[in-house]
């Protein structure tokens, strides 16, 4: 269950999905793709965004929905307007992220499924350097510590 809900709020807190977005970036900056390259690349662009989007207005409709009409199955007063819009942005916006993060993690194993070796490869060098990342990260939490990449110490804080 704790597992679950980490993986939840990482998807929520923006932790997952970064390897599609800097392939993107990389394979762009070094130029030379070819049509099919560049293709991929757009489908799982305009995938995410359209997931996002799709996300974000159904659980806000929905939930704007159901805040405006819970008083009549519950008894009460209605909800006013602006909680109403407040509940249904937070829930679409939170379900959006949720989903484009899902969407990207999608996309990254299709592009590995699918994609030519110059997307493998270039995927393969952005995964090991995020994991480069978090595994430095994860030492520094586990140390307490700031890591001073020149001269490869840890320094404590206290």
């Amino acid at each position: 269950m704790a597992t679950k809900l980490k993986d939840v709020f990482g998807q929520i807190l923006g932790k997952r999905g970064e390897a599609v977005r800097e392939l993107n970036v990389s394979m762009r900056a070094k130029g030379n793709m070819t049509q099919r390259q560049d293709t991929m690349l757009r489908a799982c662009s305009i995938f995410t965004n359209m997931s996002y989007t799709v996300a974000t207005s159904l659980v806000g409709f929905t939930t704007s929905f159901a805040a405006a009409h819970v008083h009549k199955i519950v008894g009460g007063q209605p909800v006013p307007r602006l909680l109403r819009l407040g509940v249904s942005a937070g829930a679409g916006l939170i379900a959006g992220q949720m989903v484009y993060y899902r969407s990207l993690h999608t996309c990254t194993l299709y592009l590995l499924n699918k994609g030519d070796e110059r997307l493998k490869t270039e995927l393969s060098t952005m995964c090991e350097y995020l994991l480069s990342i978090v595994m430095r990260n994860h030492r520094l939490k586990q140390y307490g510590g700031i890591f001073m990449p020149r001269s490869s110490t840890l320094i404590s804080i206290n």
